[in-house]
């Protein structure tokens, strides 16, 4: 009980210190000190701290990237190269890429260059947007929602398709 609640100190003490918190977040869900006070680690989340699972989950995540790459400045830095996997060399070898560019470290120069090495590209991008939109539209007409809605999404699908061949051509 007691190490659970200096975790806890910790992160109501440091809620903008987000590698801070991830790191203690990681400690109660490994050593399964949530259960002193909760069935499992989803309710000790939304109930103490009022994030969801995945939220707690991705602050560990780029607590472990922060365990990486001390340099790291910001949350979303750390969240661009969460993308990259486990894989120490690949996340030192990006971000090393990226401070020999000499520009401000970004999460867009990040996402750029971690697109780059996965192999995304920004027609890869369309298409998932574009997808995710006709899934939207298909659930929208089994949930009968109101065809001003449907015809919304429609539209959203068509400006996208047009974007896409307007942008990459």
């Amino acid at each position: 009980m007691k190490k659970l609640k200096q975790l806890e100190k910790i992160i109501s003490s440091n809620i903008k210190k987000p590698f801070e918190v991830g790191r203690a977040l990681r400690e109660i869900r490994d050593s399964r000190l949530y259960k002193q006070e909760h069935e499992n680690f989803k309710q000790y989340v939304e109930n103490k701290w009022g994030i969801t699972k995945s939220g707690a989950y991705q602050k560990i995540k780029c607590a472990d990237i922060h365990d990486i790459i001390p340099e790291i400045q910001n949350e979303s830095q750390a969240a661009e190269l969460c993308r990259l996997g486990k894989s120490k060399r690949n996340i030192k070898s990006i971000w090393n890429q990226d401070q020999k560019q000499n520009k401000p470290i970004t999460q867009r120069l990040l996402k750029k260059l971690i697109d780059k090495k996965l192999g995304i590209t920004k027609m890869d991008w369309y298409d998932q947007k574009v997808e995710s939109f006709k899934s939207l539209k298909k659930r929208l007409v089994i949930l009968d929602a109101p065809d001003d809605m449907i015809d919304q999404i429609s539209l959203v699908i068509d400006l996208m398709e047009k974007l896409k061949t307007k942008c990459l051509t």
